[in-house]
């Protein structure tokens, strides 16, 4: 199996050949997001993944080729930018896919303050680029400030598969215990003509900006949330509410 380089515009692109010399489908390729941050970027025949190591590892794009539909939701007044350790991740959020570790709202741990969503996000991450026959991946890594972790996430293409694998691993470089809390922050871009499906069975309102998506601390069997608001009632949570209903519930 060889490895081979050429030039692109994008800049460093890799393609893997077989033993025979032809070209496999999978490649992964280094760039730039315009004149912002530099990119990995996966692609075969059916999908193309971008990373943005220095915005913490950030999945920047997940698209369907066939469509030419990017997955991932874009923030349209801002762009992808490495943040200070401890800035407010609203105030940066462009969008994308991140990872939440070690946690979610502001908490503390050992005595010393966690920001809000953690500290991956806004840390420069490691990454690596493999082939390994039809398969392709990008490692990245990123290190906690307060928490003693290492954070590793693994995504790969295989063949022409219209299949993203993840795979994680965390490490924890203390000597003591560590509490914490993970969570894979894609922001998809859905409409009305969406559906959510998962197979969650008992659902905790974490966020309600009304109470016809339920009040905070509240419990439900999915997909039917009580509606308070047309007594008798509930609500087919599967269904994504139009964007001008301005309501959001995590």
């Amino acid at each position: 199996m060889d490895l081979l380089t050429d030039a692109s515009r994008s800049g460093h692109r890799e393609r893997q050949t077989d033993r025979t010399g032809g070209t496999l489908s999978t490649t992964v390729q280094r760039g730039a997001l315009g004149a912002g941050p530099a990119t990995l970027t996966l692609e075969n025949a059916a999908l193309r993944v971008t990373v943005l190591p220095d915005v913490g590892g950030r999945i920047h794009e997940l698209v369907d080729k066939a469509t030419g539909r990017d997955l991932l939701w874009h923030n349209p007044r801002t762009v992808p930018r490495p943040a200070p350790y401890g800035a407010h991740f609203d105030d940066w959020w462009s969008g994308g896919w991140d990872e939440i570790f070690p946690s979610g709202d502001r908490g503390t741990l050992n005595g010393e303050l966690l920001p809000y969503m953690g500290e991956l996000w806004c840390v420069p991450w490691n990454a690596a680029m493999t082939t390994d026959e039809d398969t392709a991946s990008i490692t990245a890594s990123g290190f906690g400030t307060v928490a003693p972790a290492r954070f590793e996430r693994t995504i790969s293409l295989s063949g022409d598969e219209p299949v993203l694998r993840a795979r994680y691993r965390i490490e924890n470089l203390g000597l003591r215990p560590l509490p914490f809390a993970w969570g894979i922050h894609p922001t998809f871009a859905v409409t009305p003509d969406h559906r959510i499906d998962h197979p969650g069975a008992t659902m905790l309102i974490g966020v309600s900006s009304d109470r016809s998506m339920g009040v905070e601390g509240e419990t439900y069997r999915w997909p039917h949330l009580p509606d308070t608001t047309v007594p008798g009632t509930a609500r087919d949570m599967r269904r994504v509410r139009p964007r001008e209903d301005a309501v959001v519930a995590s």
